[in-house]
């Protein structure tokens, strides 16, 4: 991950993908101080490519899903371990296609470790440092749907219970 991205800033695209209470997420394999992070799916932007079309493509690779973009959320800012991306997050509808296991083709070792629907009491199984930083923002399905704006980067460990950061 770090030969390829790292030292260099990344625009990602990802998306917001409910079924219910259950939130669509991917494992990518070895990517946090070399641990699993569940996060929504997504990638980086090609140049001249849009950023709905960036979209399209990454759950198509990821997940076997189409989906139809809706509206910006909000955007993360992830800096540290040698990387930096800005993520712009969208409300995404799914259309088609089979949920499966997908691949990223720019890394030749696949991250890609499974995929599912989760709700957050599911995610919140995992250790915090294995979600993505978004997750300390909100703790249910509607509070994540109601996020907006600019997420401030989370520098040090998570937060505990309760000490949400404002953005």
């Amino acid at each position: 991950m770090l030969r390829v991205f790292g030292g260099k800033l990344r625009v990602r695209v990802c998306g917001i993908a409910v079924d219910g209470d259950r939130l669509l997420l991917v494992n990518l394999r070895n990517v946090t101080h070399g641990g699993d992070l569940w996060c929504p799916p997504g990638g980086g932007m090609a140049f001249g490519e849009s950023a709905t079309e960036t979209l399209r493509r990454e759950f198509l690779e990821e997940t076997g899903l189409e989906v139809e973009p809706g509206e910006l959320l909000f955007v993360n800012e992830f800096i540290g371990n040698g990387l930096h991306a800005v993520e712009l997050f969208f409300q995404v509808r799914v259309t088609g296609g089979v949920l499966r296991r997908g691949h990223d083709p720019e890394l030749q070792t696949q991250v890609l470790a499974d995929i599912g629907y989760f709700t957050f009491a599911e995610m919140r199984r995992h250790r915090p440092d294995e979600l993505h930083n978004l997750f300390r923002h909100c703790d249910s399905v509607p509070e994540l749907l109601a996020l907006r704006g600019y997420l401030k980067p989370h520098p040090g460990p998570p937060q505990g219970e309760g000490e949400k950061k404002a953005f």
